[in-house]
């Protein structure tokens, strides 16, 4: 049976799930010890500490069967790390190493801890680091990643 849930609350959750996963291994002798501030969503006031991780949606696409009420989204999770180095090659390897392994981090618990309703997660698109990601001293990378899940609404 189909998790009895609203689509707000399931997006929600999973970008709870996600941020929590992420911010978990951001201490000393975690995966991402080196980032210092982990940021929900693509903007914020003032300008985080870098390196940090941003995690947002990109467009969610629905599935409907017509055999069932229920709905299978896929949402796709876009995790962009910047960092500054005045060092372009350093800026570069270490965006791109940040992104991979917030990737990984993301990626441990495929359901995401949400087996209620979250069927899978898996890799999309990784973007590493490059001329196009590059703002002064600032270096990006980013990985997507898309959330398969099935909702019925309340």
């Amino acid at each position: 049976m189909p998790h009895r849930i609203r689509l707000d609350q399931a997006i929600n959750q999973i970008l709870d799930a996600i941020v929590g996963a992420i911010e978990a291994e951001v201490t000393e002798g975690g995966l991402l010890e080196e980032v210092k501030t982990v940021i929900r969503g693509d903007k914020t006031r003032p300008k985080p500490e870098t390196p940090s991780v941003f995690v947002f949606t990109d467009v969610a696409r629905a599935e409907a069967s017509p055999r069932t009420l229920a709905e299978q989204w896929r949402l796709p999770v876009i995790l962009v790390v910047t960092v500054k180095d005045d060092d372009p090659e350093e800026g570069y390897r270490l965006a791109t190493e940040l992104t991979a392994k917030a990737r990984s981090v993301v990626l441990r618990d495929r359901s995401l801890g949400l087996r209620r309703f979250v069927q899978d997660t898996k890799s999309l698109r990784f973007e590493a680091g490059g001329p196009n990601n590059q703002q002064g001293s600032l270096h990006g990378a980013a990985a997507t990643v898309e959330v398969l899940f099935t909702i019925l609404e309340p």
